[in-house]
């Protein structure tokens, strides 16, 4: 199973006899790094310098060297200066006259053709065109579609375009207006007298933009206003409508014009077309300009603005063209995105229409570089893409999370036939990726980058120059603060827990749980209960394992997910009938650890828990001790007394004092209280690590503790190295520093140890609060034969060390301090004067910000495997950072968004606003109203959306805009669009961040994707309320409503159509008040529920909310008893909610009780609950402060 792990082992060092010890032998000591005990003093004598005079001087005094460092990086600044200042008075004369430009490879697209005459802005033209064979409601639909998309400080002008006319072409005017742009299409639509009279006659669409004339007029030419006016043509964005497609095949001409302007253009073309013969000619120049071109059926046209970021407009940072066949698999070019943000990603499914050949895409992006780095993938399939796509040959995803990294990206693909299809795949940025800008202005100019090459030289020269001279003056005693010992024999040795740096451990990474089948299941289960309770939230991953199977076989499983670890622990408990046949047998833990580290997880900085019945019979763990140390591993062994086989109980004390670990020995019955003794698995710090060797009576001075920090310890050892604990009597651990009044010590007896710990070979000590300064330890002893124990020594810090040996060295010596400082306050001065001459001496105008990838990939002919990437979970409380996310920094006073659907009555909606004004007229800032589920009289669904900063203002709009019965959705089974006015709020020009959203629906959506919007909330820290009728419509389902409100911390109440008016006054989430608590848990008939801590931030009245079902009427509900209590405060209590007290909410499933005063103290809460059936509920828990 590890053959390949170990044909990669090299061999350890080992101080002992042999690489393996018979049970009962104890391992000669291990060599270690011992800290210096007795630094040297601060300014030592300078040697080999006395004979210059000046130079003797000046070292024999710490202020005249601090002078003459400042003295030298002066003079050193001053004439790279005086350089510098000739090089920009001289050079950049003989540079006006140079021509710039740049060389590129020729990619199938060029996505940025370096032109010095074109850089383009973020507001520039937009040019909306559409076929003369549509028809006026197709062309007015999307066009409606699209103006709501854009916001005015996207274009800073606007024109239309009408071509497939019967006469050579039609005049189209511009404007930066929008309003009349929109009344010129009005006044322009398709005209059927004026078509083509033949199919086989091709559009001019072409000839539109080869159009070329000096003529500018505000009715002219389409492409003469792009191409040959004064206004804005760089960086223009073009949207065709195409219905007749065109005979001509040379767009050799337009590509370099399109690529010269950096000119976005998008075709939307009809998959039943009017006339023409060529289609690829348009997918063709969309391929070779980063643009796209899709097919879809006329009634989609409407559609399409909403799905194309090139539009909107966003920034486009990577452009692909992939070739695919048949199916397998293709590598794309690697993205590498500019800056941490969202990210749309937007591909064609096929070079043609209709989609008939197309069966599945699935695109992965992959960064090797970290964990969690934003790696992900998308899926579509026929069946999810004609949901909600239909026929349409394109699909956008996202928005996306990712990292300034690096992409490996893969595109798995299959289609029914051989025929290539090139497959246009775009990424958009949803910010400008500013960091591109610098470099581009850099990079693109010949002069600039000699200025950035000699800043950059002076940075370094500088850091040089401020080494050397530390080196040189800094007194030699102070060169090394670290010494390493001999190998010898020693009473006392200590083992350097951070001594490989190839590994950075992680304080949240993977935590191991691994038990023998040998033991009973209520210990396995008992230990599991208190791990749960003390450690839960604490790691990344986790993951068990039962081995001591009387196969081969070691059962395991990992998640993020602790209850589902939990779930796993209980389905696979102890079974006697898989147990080892035999007392003789050894136990196979060795193979379960080397198994570990076959999993695709974190190991490093992994905390591994062993409960061991059974003894091993192996020797041999030198692979073991070298994978450990790799990875930073921290392992810890609990042996019983009284194994149930196995002959060798050294190995495993071995392995843990070698690799800074514990190995105790305990009976059975005192398993399930180890994990409340080990700060080794907490997890805590590692800060100190010692082996001492012990026999009889006497006492061992330890190696010196340098506490890294002030503040609290745990101090924790072994007092033998076998079980049972016979030969123990006493131990004396001192801990001084002459300088320190937080010198202290502990003392532990057999007779003490024995009324907490039992027979258990271990005591844990503390917290004690330490100094961050040297500590002499003394360990005293006392054992009642001559045989040689082993002790393990560990000192864990409650807070994180110092990140480095660099930081402690600088941090513990004055001078080095001022050194430091001298340093770094120059380096900044360096920058400041940096990035002054780069303000005063670049051109003001920018060129390009955006970098793309453009390639082809060809096909690679391999089999498509889809990895199974779904988070396993089956969690029964969890709990979400409600200010997890640090793009936003929320403001109370933000926007409140009121939105309700048509289907209410209006004394439904005005009564629920007059009640929401009473609470909230005064915190926010701006309010904004939505009105949803509405229908105009061409039988299309549309929303309103109006905002204001004047709550006058917006009351007035409510009146205006109540509830319209003329205008409701006549079919009762059409889902709502309550989803899509939230997508819509993030659209409008208002503070989201921190917004409060509260949304009244009597119609149910259809949709159920909800993960874009959980990305917005969750980004904008914003909170949503839905109050949903218990007598509602539309879709089948309301839990997308419920899941959204979960996911982001969030309400979700259903309740009686005439109690909807009173909600507000049930609800902090509106009033507002500070959410502090939010839980989700999941309970299923009757029990009780241990929940995540609340930690009370501060003394004060705190409101608890929750619902009482995660759906509509309250039919399964019969009782919930909520508890907090914190042993060290007064202040605990509780509330309890029946159905018969309920009264007040009537058929509401949302309770609010409070305000209760709690302290600033960690509440433990637990949750009781009673409910008919068998369904699991899943309810929402909110904790509301009011200051």
């Amino acid at each position: 199973m590890y053959a390949e792990l170990q044909s990669r082992k090299g061999t350890i060092h080992n101080d002992s006899a042999s690489g393996s010890s018979a049970p009962g032998t104890n391992e000669e000591s291990i060599t270690v790094e011992i800290i210096d005990t007795n630094p040297p003093p601060e300014f030592g004598v300078v040697d080999k310098q006395r004979h210059f005079g000046i130079l003797r001087y000046t070292v024999t005094n710490r202020f005249r060297k601090l002078m003459l460092i400042a003295l030298v990086n002066l003079v050193v600044f001053a004439a790279f200066f005086l350089f510098f200042f000739f090089l920009i008075i001289h050079l950049d004369k003989k540079h006006k006259n140079i021509s710039i430009s740049s060389t590129l490879p020729t990619p199938t697209a060029g996505p940025m053709n370096e032109s010095a005459n074109c850089s383009p802005k973020d507001a520039t033209t937009l040019i909306f065109a559409y076929s003369n064979d549509l028809t006026p409601d197709q062309v007015l639909n999307t066009w409606y579609n699209l103006k709501d998309r854009l916001q005015s400080s996207n274009y800073d002008i606007y024109s239309y375009g009408r071509f497939d006319v019967n006469s050579d072409f039609k005049n189209h005017a511009y404007s930066s207006s929008i309003e009349a742009i929109e009344n010129d299409i009005k006044s322009d639509l398709p005209n059927a007298a004026e078509s083509f009279p033949s199919y086989y006659i091709g559009s001019n669409i072409l000839s539109c933009i080869q159009v070329k004339s000096d003529i500018v007029s505000s009715k002219i030419s389409m492409f003469q206003l792009v191409f040959n006016s004064d206004i804005t043509r760089c960086g223009a964005k073009l949207l065709f409508l195409v219905k007749r497609l065109p005979n001509d095949t040379d767009i050799s001409d337009l590509v370099p014009l399109l690529e010269k302007f950096h000119v976005s253009i998008t075709f939307v073309v009809s998959e039943k077309p009017s006339g023409g013969m060529n289609q690829q000619v348009l997918y063709t120049l969309a391929t070779k300009t980063n643009g796209f071109c899709i097919f879809a059926e006329d009634d989609m046209f409407q559609e399409t603005p909403t799905w194309l970021p090139s539009v909107w407009p966003l920034y486009l940072v990577y452009s692909a063209t992939a070739e695919v066949r048949s199916t397998g698999s293709v590598t794309l070019p690697v993205f590498n995105a500019p800056l941490v943000g969202e990210y749309h990603i937007c591909m064609t499914l096929q070079d043609h229409g209709a989609l008939d050949k197309f069966r599945m895409v699935h695109l992965e992006w992959k960064s090797r570089e970290i964990l969690n780095s934003g790696s992900g993938f998308l899926e579509e399939t026929l069946e999810s893409h004609a949901a909600k796509y239909g026929e349409t040959t394109y699909i956008r995803k996202g928005p996306f999370t990712l990292y300034v990294l690096p992409y490996n990206m893969t595109l798995g693909f299959e289609y029914t036939d051989d025929e290539i299809n090139i497959l246009q795949i775009r990424i958009y940025s949803v910010r400008e990726p500013y960091s591109s800008r610098i470099t581009s202005i850099i990079m693109k100019n010949r002069f600039r980058k000699m200025i950035f090459l000699a800043v950059v030289s002076f940075i370094i020269f500088s850091v040089i120059i401020t080494t050397v001279l530390l080196i040189s003056f800094l007194p030699k005693s102070h060169s090394d603060y670290f010494e390493t010992t001999t190998h010898s024999r020693s009473s006392a040795t200590t083992a350097n827990p951070f001594d490989r740096t190839d590994c950075s451990p992680n304080q949240n990474s993977t935590f191991y749980f691994a038990y023998s089948n040998d033991l009973t299941p209520d210990q396995v289960l008992n230990t599991s209960h208190t791990l749960i309770t003390n450690f839960r939230n604490s790691y990344d991953i986790y993951s068990y394992a039962r081995f001591d199977v009387n196969s081969n076989f070691i059962y395991s499983y990992y998640s993020s997910n602790f209850k589902a670890i939990e779930d796993g622990i209980k389905s696979d408990l102890p079974k006697a009938t898989e147990s080892y046949p035999s007392y003789y047998f050894g136990s196979n833990i060795l193979s379960c650890i080397r198994f570990f580290f076959l999993f695709d997880i974190a190991h490093c900085g992994a905390k591994m828990f062993f409960l061991v019945k059974r003894l091993p019979n192996d020797t041999d763990v030198s692979d073991l001790v070298l994978l450990l140390e790799k990875f930073h591993i921290s392992i810890t062994f609990v042996v019983s007394e009284k194994p149930s086989g196995g002959m060798n109980q050294q190995v495993l004390y071995t392995l843990a004092t070698k690799t800074n670990g514990f190995c105790v020995f305990a009976e059975d019955y005192m398993f399930q209280d180890t994990p409340t003794w080990l700060p080794s698995i907490w997890p805590l710090y590692l800060v100190y690590s010692v082996n001492a060797e012990v026999r009889s009576t006497g006492s061992v001075t330890l190696p010196v503790f340098n506490a890294p920090l002030v503040g609290d310890y745990h101090i924790c050892m072994t007092l033998q190295d076998h079980g049972g604990l016979g030969n123990f009597r006493m131990i004396h651990l001192k801990w001084n520093n002459r300088d320190s009044s937080t010198s202290g010590s502990f003392e532990e007896t057999l007779e003490s140890h024995v009324a907490k710990f039992g027979e258990t070979t271990y005591i844990k000590k503390g917290p004690y609060t330490l100094d961050a300064v040297p500590y002499n330890m003394t360990l005293e002893f006392e054992y009642s034969d001559d045989e040689i124990n082993i002790l393990q020594i560990r000192i864990y810090s409650v807070r994180k060390p110092y990140s480095s040996r660099i930081t402690s060295i600088i941090m513990k010596n004055r001078f080095r301090k001022m050194i430091f400082l001298g340093v770094v306050s120059f380096i900044i001065f360096s920058v400041i004067i940096t990035t002054v001459l780069l303000i005063v001496f670049l051109p003001k105008s920018h060129s390009d910000y955006v970098g793309t990838t453009t390639t082809t990939s060809k096909t690679i002919s391999a089999p498509t495997t889809k990895t199974d990437t779904t988070t396993h979970s089956h969690s029964s409380s969890t709990t979400t950072n409600p200010f997890h996310n640090t793009d936003c920094t929320p403001n109370q006073k933000s926007t409140f968004f009121f939105a309700y659907s048509n289907d209410l009555t209006p004394d439904q909606v005005l009564n629920t606003w007059k009640s929401i004004s009473e609470n909230s007229k005064l915190y926010f800032e701006t309010y904004a109203l939505g009105r949803f589920d509405m229908m105009n009289n061409l039988n299309q669904d549309f929303e309103t959306i109006v905002s204001s900063n004047s709550f006058s203002v917006i009351y007035g709009a409510l009146l205006s805009g109540l509830p319209n019965s003329t205008e409701s959705i006549k079919d009762p089974s059409e889902g709502s669009a309550v989803l899509d006015i939230i997508d819509f709020f993030f659209k409008l020009d208002v503070t989201h961040c921190g917004a409060t959203l509260f949304i009244l629906t009597k119609r149910l959506p259809a949709e159920t994707y909800i993960d874009d919007l959980v990305s917005k909330l969750k980004k904008n820290h914003a909170h949503v309320t839905f109050v949903v009728s218990n007598n509602s419509f539309g879709g089948s389902s309301s839990e997308p409503m419920y899941r959204l409100a979960s996911e982001t911390n969030g309400l979700c109440i259903f309740t009686d159509d005439d109690w909807i008016q009173e909600s507000p006054f049930w609800l902090p989430s509106i009033w507002p008040s500070y959410l502090v608590y939010s839980v989700n848990a999941e309970v299923i008939k009757s029990g009780t529920v241990d929940l995540p801590i609340f930690n009370s931030p501060l003394v004060g009245y705190y409101y608890i909310c929750m619902t009482l079902q995660d759906h509509g009427s309250l039919d399964t509900f019969r009782m919930v008893h909520l508890r907090w209590s914190d042993d060290g405060s007064s202040i605990s209590g509780s509330f309890e909610e029946t159905v018969e007290s309920h009264t007040d909410f009537g058929n509401t499933t949302y309770t609010k009780k409070g305000p209760f005063t709690l302290d600033a103290v960690p509440y433990e809460i637990t949750l009781q609950f009673e409910f008919l059936g068998e369904k699991t509920e899943t309810l929402q828990i909110r904790i509301y402060s009011v200051q």
